[in-house]
């Protein structure tokens, strides 16, 4: 299910853990401290795995 849209990732700053971001029209919540770019699979969990990773993929958003 699609989630409300969240601010836009940017690069550079750290997000620290339970903050959410939007990149390329999906909704990503940071795991902990990260500065990683959410949506790269070696950092993101697309499986709800939830362990391991830096960011969780929570769907696409609407505007």
């Amino acid at each position: 299910p699609a989630g409300e849209c969240k601010p836009l990732w940017k690069q550079g700053p750290a997000y620290q853990g339970g903050d959410q971001v939007q990149h390329n029209g999906r909704i990503y919540r940071a795991m902990w401290h990260t500065s990683r770019e959410p949506g790269d699979p070696a950092y993101t969990d697309t499986t709800n795995q939830g362990w391991g990773f830096e960011w969780a993929d929570k769907g696409a958003c609407t505007k």
